[in-house]
């Protein structure tokens, strides 16, 4: 039988696991009757009444509260033995309406400003560190954490629900990377955690302000005034005749008025050095002249110390005279084939859709049957999206009308010829503002583009793998004029260049190449792409070949970053409002071990009295 669950209301109430244990209760009449059957009249033989008369004449002459039969001591020994048994086998359990489980989300900012040293001594991250576990000290064992960081760890995933001891000890192993972090992207973090859980409490750790938060996400800021010059721009410009302008320019996080010593290196030799003063919460710049001639990697320094390291360094590595596309989604044979008869072109597929919509590293990003989270600066085509693509929605499918070319003179077009081409049905997307329509089929738009902020798109609304399209000789030609497009946009050959930490940089490597990280450990490259978290110059080894990775930090937002002191409301964690339900009453004591002891001491105690009085007959 399964026992019913009290309800909440009846906080303490008891229940009984095995309720057909109360039929051991039917002892209980059986010995007093027995006692009762011993303690019956007897008629007894003996020689004289003289005695027993004396003795009747005194009882009928007593109180009558001594008249009456007294209890045996035995008979309540055996009859509580008989209890206790038969509550044992009822196994009875105290209850208690249970507070619901509380569970936790914290987003956790991992951006480089995080490390920046504050003025009682702590890293803004180990402040926050130690904020962190006194909120986990408050849960209960029963609670669930949860953590999203922000940028996301490259080497392992942490988005499972773990207890308060565990979300300590991973906290502990947690550092800041050299990354930088957006508000909007913390913000987005916390909408999708509370989207995910509803009922969670939501907490932003971060060391700047974060906007629009919305009702039931806190916040827990550890930013503090910063004394920190760091480089925010760092960029060359080559020219014919062997010159190169280098611009760098240096952001001061601090409200007074700083100085510092530029430096411009070429390959590890000094070419340069400047003076620049920074006024309070302002940006300098600084231009050299210089001729590298053959280098292949410039770097900028700052000398002195502040409070954030990382930022005192940059680099630029010389670019591949390759073109490189990122390729985001779905296979799709027939343009993989248009484009890997490209020359010079190389087609490097990424595990995961990268943050930024064309990643550091390419000069081009290809997004079949995918859409980019957010549109950044950069060249992108996007393929038969499923998804929103900025301002463009995807619509229903329409039976198209034989396609046709209306921009004719516009490049991606030239020698390209659709009139007459069946392509069955295609998607009737709504279109963002400022698109241009460059193909159609009747009144649905097939190939168009449009600019996004810094972002050029093209969208081609056909699907290669679903239309005839591959097999008509204006589909190689198309995907030849979007190469060449996207090299005359592209940064000439030779130029310099970086990439973000925490950003995919396509790697070309062979079987046996290794990566060369900037504190000089080595490790063989298992993949075409590398999502560095740390700043630095890394080196890709492949036989007699070494290829420089600049890897730059270049964020004013993370230089700048200085928020105040906050802390999370005090009720942050206090309990919910609403009762459990009977399915979460638990058990606090289980009484059935304890009755069955005492069941036994009253056996002990039963036999210890039963053999005095046999020693006293």
């Amino acid at each position: 039988m399964r026992p019913r669950l009290p309800s909440p209301r009846r906080a303490g109430a008891m229940t009984l696991l095995q309720p057909l244990g109360l039929l051991a209760l039917a002892a209980v009449p059986v010995l007093v009757a027995l006692s009762l059957w011993r303690w019956r009249r007897r008629e007894v033989i003996v020689s004289s009444l003289l005695l027993w008369r004396d003795v009747a004449a005194a009882w009928r002459h007593a109180p009558h509260a001594r008249r009456r039969r007294q209890l045996d001591p035995l008979l309540i020994l055996r009859v509580a033995v008989a209890l206790a048994l038969a509550g044992a086998l009822c196994a009875p359990v105290l209850l208690r309406a249970a507070r619901a489980t509380r569970r936790l989300i914290v987003v956790l900012d991992r951006s480089a400003s995080m490390a920046t040293r504050r003025p009682d001594g702590l890293t803004r991250w180990r402040a926050a560190r130690d904020e962190l576990l006194k909120l986990l000290v408050q849960l209960d064992a029963a609670d669930r954490v949860e953590f999203a960081t922000v940028p996301p760890l490259a080497d392992r995933a942490i988005g499972a629900e773990r207890g308060p001891r565990d979300a300590a000890s991973l906290i502990l192993t947690l550092e800041p990377s050299d990354a930088a972090a957006e508000p909007a992207d913390l913000r987005r973090a916390a909408l999708e955690a509370q989207a995910r859980q509803p009922a969670a409490r939501v907490l932003v750790v971060t060391d700047a302000p974060v906007p629009g938060l919305p009702p039931g996400v806190a916040l827990l800021a550890t930013g503090a005034p910063a004394r920190n010059l760091g480089i925010t721009t760092f960029a060359a410009r080559p020219y014919p005749d062997g010159r190169t302008e280098v611009l760098i320019a240096v952001a001061n996080a601090s409200p007074a008025a700083a100085a510092a010593q530029v430096a411009l290196r070429a390959d590890g030799r000094e070419l340069g050095r400047r003076r620049v003063d920074v006024a309070g919460a302002a940006t300098a710049r600084v231009i050299f002249e210089a001729r590298p001639a053959a280098a292949a990697v410039l770097e900028a320094r700052l000398d002195g110390a502040d409070d954030l390291p990382v930022d005192d360094r940059a680099w630029l590595a010389r670019r591949s005279e390759r073109l490189r596309i990122a390729w985001v989604g779905d296979e799709c044979y027939y343009l993989r084939r248009a484009l890997a008869v490209q020359d010079g072109v190389e087609v490097v597929e990424l595990p995961a859709p990268p943050d930024a919509a064309v990643p550091d590293g390419f000069d081009l990003a290809l997004y079949y049957r995918a859409a980019p989270r957010r549109l950044a600066a950069g060249s992108l085509v996007v393929v038969a999206p499923g998804a929103p693509v900025g301002a463009l929605r995807p619509g229903p499918l329409a039976e198209a009308a034989p396609a046709s070319v209306v921009a004719r003179r516009d490049p991606l077009m030239a020698a390209v010829r659709l009139e007459g081409l069946a392509l069955g049905r295609v998607p009737r997307p709504a279109l963002p503002g400022g698109f241009e329509t460059l193909a159609t089929a009747g009144d649905v738009p097939l190939i168009g583009r449009w600019r996004d902020g810094a972002a050029t798109v093209v969208y081609v609304g056909v699907d290669p793998a679903s239309s005839a399209w591959p097999l008509d000789p204006s589909f190689p030609i198309f995907w030849a004029n979007v190469v060449a497009s996207a090299a005359r946009q592209g940064q000439q050959a030779g130029s310099f260049g970086c990439s973000r930490p925490g950003q995919a940089v396509a790697i070309r490597a062979g079987p046996e190449a290794a990566l060369i990280e900037p504190g000089g450990d080595r490790r063989p490259l298992t993949a075409d792409a590398l999502r560095p978290e740390r700043a630095g110059l890394y080196r890709v080894v492949s036989g007699a070949q070494e290829t420089p990775v600049a890897v730059s930090l270049l964020s004013e937002s993370e230089t700048r970053a200085a928020a105040a002191e906050a802390r999370p409301p005090a009720a942050f964690l206090a309990a919910t409002g609403g009762t459990a339900t009977a399915a979460d009453a638990v058990a606090t004591w289980r009484l059935g071990g304890w009755l069955a002891l005492l069941g036994l001491g009253l056996v002990l105690l039963h036999g210890g009295l039963s053999a005095r009085a046999r020693q006293r007959v």
